[in-house]
């Protein structure tokens, strides 16, 4: 019996314990391979749900390089972004950062991620207020803005997205620009 137990707890699924008697002895070792059966089955039930949730972990990222590289030959911006007073952007494609001459690195750098700060000092409060009076569920946001480019020049952006959500309370949009 104590082989047995031992070789159970070195992880060796394979061995029963042997005993026919009709006693506490027996009833022990019955229990004992009963509970090594349902160990070995919970340990095959833990590695196929494993390996599907490694082969869903897979095909999902494939699909994300797959939306990766369509969002990346748009022509111009997509972004994901929060309608907060600072216009977080959560993400974007090389597109987006590009319409302000920025890479995504420069953007980061010179925004913080904060999308306001590049709008024209005199578009900004006519875009908050449009910002503002949106019903979140199903809204399309249409606005054009001035943006300022990283050799200091303004140009024009049209923005069209989607509400898909929130984010820390605030209303989450997918748009192109």
């Amino acid at each position: 019996g104590v082989d047995f137990a031992k070789s159970v707890a070195a992880g060796n699924l394979e061995h029963t314990f042997d005993i026919q008697q009709k006693d506490e002895i027996g009833a022990l070792a019955d229990a004992l391979n009963t509970m090594v059966g349902r160990l070995k089955s919970s340990i095959e039930l833990a590695d196929r749900r494993t390996k599907e949730a490694e082969l869903a972990k897979a095909e999902a990222t494939s699909t994300f390089r797959e939306l990766q590289a369509v969002i990346n030959s748009v022509d111009g911006g997509v972004a994901k972004f929060v309608l907060d007073a600072q216009l977080h952007i959560l993400w974007a494609n090389a597109g987006f950062y590009a319409l302000s001459g920025r890479t995504q690195e420069s953007y980061a750098q010179d925004t913080k991620n904060c999308g306001i700060s590049l709008i024209h000092q005199d578009d900004r409060e006519s875009l908050l207020e449009l910002m503002e009076k949106l019903p979140p569920e199903g809204s399309i946001l249409c606005a054009e803005y001035r943006i300022l480019r990283k050799d200091g020049s303004y140009s024009w952006t049209y923005a069209r997205a989607k509400y898909v959500g929130e984010w820390k309370g605030y209303p989450l949009f997918i748009g192109v620009f």
